[in-house]
């Protein structure tokens, strides 16, 4: 399988761009309330996994509808809906899972999640995308591809980083560090429609915001 597309419930998120990232043997889950994301945008989902406790009588129903398979668990377990939906893929056999819906008002699952997908990242090419963002972890070398304008910001996910060499952004960083919560690499720019970043120890959260003129 090539990619899994994993729609979250974050109420803060826009999932419309997630469409570009198809392909037709694109595996679509959804964990939980991730269905009404789905389902805004035309699309069915293979499976839905997680307690249900989120998703509206509708959405339920119309999952009935169309037999998707619907996965369920206790309200009381050890996982995220979030991360059980990317358990799932992994089992799938999936090389690459994307994520969408991450954003919302539960800054606890966010932050939780947004950690277990840097661990992961280890093993799995995995990406985040809102909208005109979109999220990457590195710990050796990441090419991005946008226009020039586009900003990156490159935040220490795990520990400190070091060793982290830039190119094609317009401000460098040549085998520098950045410690654990610091904010010196918000908000960059790339110069042209290639850059590249390099890292020797820790792991980068890359963010790409693509800029809209």
């Amino acid at each position: 399988m090539k990619n899994a597309i994993i729609f979250l419930h974050g109420n803060l998120s826009d999932t419309s761009s997630i469409r570009n990232f198809l392909s037709e043997d694109s595996l679509i889950l959804c964990a939980d309330g991730g269905a009404e994301h789905a389902r805004k945008i035309g699309l069915v989902p293979d499976v839905v996994i997680g307690d249900f406790d989120s998703i509206s009588q509708s959405d339920r129903a119309l999952l009935e509808e169309k037999k998707v398979t619907c996965i369920s668990y206790p309200r009381e377990k050890d996982y995220t809906d979030a991360e059980l939906a990317v358990r799932y893929a992994v089992d799938r056999g999936a090389d690459e899972i994307i994520i969408t819906g991450l954003l919302g008002d539960r800054v606890d699952h966010m932050t939780a999640n947004m950690f277990f997908l840097a661990e992961l990242s280890a093993e799995k090419d995995i990406r985040i995308i809102e909208r005109d963002q979109e999220i990457r972890f590195v710990d050796r070398v990441i090419e991005i591809t946008g226009k020039k304008g586009d900003e990156i910001s490159l935040v220490p996910i795990k520990s400190d980083c070091q060793g982290i060499t830039t190119e094609g952004l317009y401000y460098p960083l040549s085998d520098a560090a950045l410690p654990l919560g610091s904010t010196r690499g918000i908000s960059n720019v790339m110069l042209s429609h290639k850059a590249k970043v390099t890292v020797t120890q820790g792991v980068l959260m890359v963010v790409h915001r693509r800029m809209r003129y």
